[in-house]
């Protein structure tokens, strides 16, 4: 975990053994921030935790948490959110917002256990079905005019499933997106490998978990806003992004001369 008394962007995930390098980039001059995480079990227990922040925006947040997280699960997240990253409650000294854990992997080694959980943010209130089912799994479904994610209920807990990934080099522009979807930074890069319902792509941008991406390809024609779901850096030391399209599924039967793996997404 990070040392400094800062809120930090962007924390990257090398793929280099236990002894992993972190690379962090300061978001603002603001307190380093503790968030309240709250969630129920798969007994419907509830249970709640301190976290620390690691990366933050007005649609998504990086936790380092003591306990695990099922990916597609919702938690309930308090913080001291900085005014104006906030789509409500701008007067009220704690923000309170529920987040879709899109990613959860053990990392801080034996001296300093825990999880890195990434969470897209998507209100002040649980769906529904939630309040039915707590044990309900979601799925980013697109985004409302606040610029928070809308979530989707599916019909089985969310597992890995195989599918076909293409290890082609397609040219893709990507546009990074602010909270009217207007775009604030471009990049001509390449996809390291892309499937139907997303892609993994080499990328400079600053962005962190939840932000909005417009993904945008022309052979084959394609356009479709993504959720940024992980970082990583390779053993190559170029970063990658994982992307998942949420508006539109790509026509992977047009790719010229596919490279197909079966392999998780």
């Amino acid at each position: 975990m990070p040392s400094e008394t800062e809120v930090f962007l962007d924390q990257v995930e090398p793929d280099q053994g236990p002894e992993q390098k972190r690379a962090y980039r300061p978001a603002t001059s603001v307190p380093k921030l503790s968030v309240v995480v709250k969630g129920k079990d798969a007994n419907f227990r509830a249970w709640s935790d301190t976290a620390s922040l690691t990366s933050l925006s007005s649609s998504g947040a990086g936790l380092f948490l003591g306990r695990e997280c099922p990916v597609g699960c919702l938690v309930s997240l308090m913080l001291p959110m900085p005014t104006h990253l906030r789509r409500y409650d701008l007067d009220k000294r704690f923000y309170r917002v529920w987040g879709l854990v899109q990613h959860c992997y053990e990392a801080g080694g034996s001296e300093e256990p825990g999880f890195h959980v990434g969470v897209a943010l998507i209100g002040r209130d649980a769906p529904e079905s939630y309040q039915r089912n707590p044990a309900q799994c979601y799925r980013v479904a697109g985004m409302d005019r606040h610029g928070l994610w809308k979530v989707d209920e599916l019909e089985s807990k969310f597992r890995k499933r195989g599918t076909v990934r293409y290890w082609n080099s397609i040219a893709t522009s990507l546009y990074q997106l602010d909270d009217e979807l207007r775009s604030v930074a471009t990049e001509q890069t390449v996809t390291e490998n892309i499937s139907e319902t997303g892609a993994s792509v080499f990328s400079d941008l600053r962005i962190s978990v939840g932000d909005r991406i417009k993904f945008q390809t022309s052979d084959p024609p394609f356009s479709s806003l993504s959720v940024v779901r992980h970082r990583r850096i390779g053993v190559d030391n170029r970063t990658r992004v994982h992307l998942q399209f949420v508006e539109s599924i790509f026509p992977v039967l047009e790719v010229e001369d596919p490279i197909e793996e079966e392999g998780e997404h």
